[in-house]
């Protein structure tokens, strides 16, 4: 039994990525406002920030804007770390044993974001 793959235009496929980019920027955006409105503006913001990230890779994933779910997961895969270094450190500037762990712990999100995209490629195609 043959699975047939429905290609997408360029311009179907540029719109998506550009939707799902948009898409997310827009809901961090109103995120990070609301976080202003908080006590602890510098840990809202960064909670907010990362909350639009994710809501933006799952609506590239929902979309298969596959150039918009890796870009916003890179950077999800940065924020992450940087909202746990505040969580638990509590300082905008990180240093030392907080720097390194943030550092792995970015590496370690960013193969886990890519393997999990990638498995979702992979059994499209098999």
């Amino acid at each position: 039994m043959t699975q047939t793959t429905s290609r997408r235009s360029p311009a179907v496929t540029t719109a998506m990525n550009l939707a799902a980019i948009a898409i997310g920027w827009v809901i961090s955006f109103a995120l990070v406002r609301l976080g202003y409105q908080t006590g602890n503006v510098l840990v809202w913001t960064n909670i907010g920030q990362t909350a639009g990230l994710v809501a933006g890779v799952l609506i590239a994933w929902r979309l298969r804007a596959v150039i918009a779910a890796y870009v916003l997961s890179a950077f999800l895969a940065l924020s992450v770390p940087t909202v746990a270094m505040l969580l638990i450190v509590g300082r905008p500037v990180v240093q030392g044993r907080a720097m390194q762990f943030a550092l792995l712990g970015t590496a370690a999100l960013g193969l886990c974001f890519g393997t999990i995209l990638n498995a979702r490629r992979e059994l499209q195609h098999s």
